[in-house]
């Protein structure tokens, strides 16, 4: 999981957890590119899947999965789902037993609780509206035996059905994606295809992250910094320029730079990878 980014911090995880009010949860106007088929219409046919990132500023890797199936733009079906980092089925897990979100006997695990939403929106014919919000965390009154916070799960679902009815049916990637280059890791976290987190590592001989030789004090580079202290202020500086790596101005030919204030390491390596890393998005 990739660490926290200081300069974006905390406002935005609270925004996604948070985003619903009392009530019917808030939707995104409808797009104006509508497709052929919607301004004939003719609804889509077909199932979709709209991710979305946890926390939008990548600081968790976890993605909301919301899959849909619609009959001539209407949604006939539901499943909704995170996937823990990016990869792991939390639906799965809890039914596993390896997820376990409350030991009260009785109590709903989270895989029942989903079901019990997605059970609800099908039977309701997906009128988001029914599912009352009882606080700003987003947590119901409506549906017996769930306690989590449904408000931001069922403001995806209404967004997804928003644009399938404004005729946008292609979704960019959410989650992060890893490019490994002669020991050099680089990975980009994005958000519906934007770059939103950035994490550098390399593989030392031995197979061990310099990253966490770093932060155990088992690899010593000397200065005030250690390794991973000056690697995150160049991955704050990137992500805080939206990933111009223009900004990264180097000063000789062995990439030192003086645009980040504290780095004395040379990063002009660095560069190219990232830069060939965002074009395998």
């Amino acid at each position: 999981m990739l660490k926290g980014k200081l300069l974006i911090a905390l406002a935005s995880a609270v925004l996604f957890l948070g985003a619903c009010s009392n009530g019917a949860p808030k939707t995104e106007e409808p797009q104006t590119n509508q497709s052929t088929e919607a301004q004939n219409g003719e609804g889509y046919t077909g199932a979709l899947t709209y991710e979305t990132l946890v926390d939008p500023t990548g600081e968790s890797t976890d993605v909301v999965a919301i899959s849909m199936e619609f009959e001539n733009g209407k949604p006939t079906g539901v499943n909704i789902d995170v996937l823990v980092d990016g990869k792991t089925s939390k639906k799965e897990m809890a039914a596993n037993g390896e997820y376990v979100m409350s030991q009260a006997e009785g109590a709903l695990q989270w895989d029942a609780q989903i079901e019990a939403v997605e059970t609800f929106l099908t039977e309701n014919n997906f009128d988001t509206t029914k599912i009352n919000l009882t606080d700003e965390d987003g947590h119901t009154d409506t549906l017996t035996g769930v306690s989590m916070k449904v408000g931001s799960y069922v403001q995806l679902v209404q967004e997804l059905m928003d644009k399938v009815a404004a005729g946008e049916t292609n979704f960019e990637f959410s989650g992060v994606k890893e490019t490994t280059t002669d020991g050099n890791v680089i990975e980009i976290v994005y958000s519906n295809g934007t770059p939103v987190n950035l994490n550098i590592d390399v593989i030392q001989e031995d197979g061990t992250s310099k990253r966490e030789a770093s932060e155990a004090g088992t690899y010593d580079m000397g200065g005030e910094l250690a390794w991973h202290e000056q690697m995150d202020l160049l991955e704050d500086f990137i992500v805080a320029n939206n990933f111009d790596l223009g900004k990264v101005t180097l000063t000789d030919e062995d990439g030192h730079t003086d645009a980040v204030t504290g780095v004395s390491i040379k990063v002009g390596s660095y560069l190219p990878l990232i830069e060939q890393a965002l074009e395998n998005k």
